[in-house]
């Protein structure tokens, strides 16, 4: 199993950078199909690549991302469509990894 950095688009176009393990680039494509986007590029990632506080989830992130989970579930919104529009709207790549 490889990771790698990926460069993807989703349905309005909005540009997705992120990192995800895969065992091939075939792999990676179809994983990144299945969160709803499209493969623009991609590299094998460098050991090392992010820094550690890159990857950490800051509290008011976490705060604003459960605040708004609780929302759309009391409105009623299923909640794999709420995590799916949440994660588009978070700008950290590791949130976003573990919110997919």
């Amino acid at each position: 199993m490889f990771t790698f950095d990926y460069k993807a688009v989703d349905n309005y176009g909005k540009v997705i950078l992120g990192r995800l393990n895969a065992s091939n680039d075939a792999d990676l494509e179809m994983r990144l199909s299945r969160m709803g986007l499209d493969l623009v590029n991609f590299r094998t990632a460098r050991a090392g690549g992010w820094q550690l506080s890159l990857n950490r989830v800051k509290r008011p992130e976490l705060i604003t991302f459960c605040f708004h989970l609780e929302q759309l579930t009391r409105a009623g919104v299923p909640i794999l469509e709420s995590l799916g529009d949440l994660r588009d709207s978070v700008n950290n790549p590791r949130f976003r990894d573990v919110i997919a």
